[in-house]
């Protein structure tokens, strides 16, 4: 891959062969999975409407794990949210000290989702993201959202990158961007 390159060319087949394993992605979600998606999430979070939160969730847990396991792997298999879990509402907060509260802008929107939806998301962010890695199809300097990465790991890359070709004699000039585009435009076969 050239190093000018943001994203590696979409593997041929990843589309086919994605549709065939996603039908057996339950089979990789594991008690463990589900329980870090539902005790790694603040108990302080506000629920939807349904007004589950993740206390009662955790309660559950507790009482029966297998449920709330099964639950989730149904919701892989068939593709769905459990119990309206794309339904929410929104709380529209006053930002400190704006000059005209009668804009938009001058709110800030909390989303009040469904939790156990939210378990649902978690479980397959940490699928995706262990998958992508495993396949290794992401770009070697993709830092942003990653385990075992972080904004030190970038800054010591740079720092040998200039390093090196200070040694060489050159100079070095850095340009940083936040591309807010990026995800849109990503090879589908290799997102999936």
């Amino acid at each position: 891959m050239d190093e000018g390159e943001a994203f590696p060319k979409p593997l041929k087949g990843v589309e086919r062969m994605a549709n065939k394993e996603r039908k057996e992605m339950w089979k990789m979600i594991t008690d463990k999975d589900v329980r870090e998606a539902i005790f790694s999430q603040s108990v302080q979070k506000a629920p939807d409407p349904d007004r589950l939160g993740f206390k009662g969730i955790r309660l559950l847990w507790e009482w029966n794990s297998k449920r709330i396991i099964n639950i989730v792997k149904a919701s892989f298999t068939l593709g769905i949210h459990p119990g309206g879990g794309k339904e929410g509402k929104g709380v529209a907060i006053p930002k400190s000290n704006k000059p005209n509260y009668r804009v938009a802008k001058a709110y800030r929107v909390i989303p009040l989702l469904n939790c156990l939806g939210k378990v649902v998301e978690k479980v397959a962010v940490n699928a995706v993201a262990e998958e992508c890695e495993r396949r290794r199809l992401l770009h070697d300097r993709q830092f942003g959202c990653r385990k075992r990465r972080s904004a030190i790991d970038v800054i010591g890359r740079l720092m040998e990158r200039v390093e090196e070709a200070w040694g060489r004699g050159n100079t070095v000039a850095v340009w940083l961007m936040d591309i807010q585009g990026a995800f849109p435009h990503v090879a589908k076969g290799n997102l999936i």
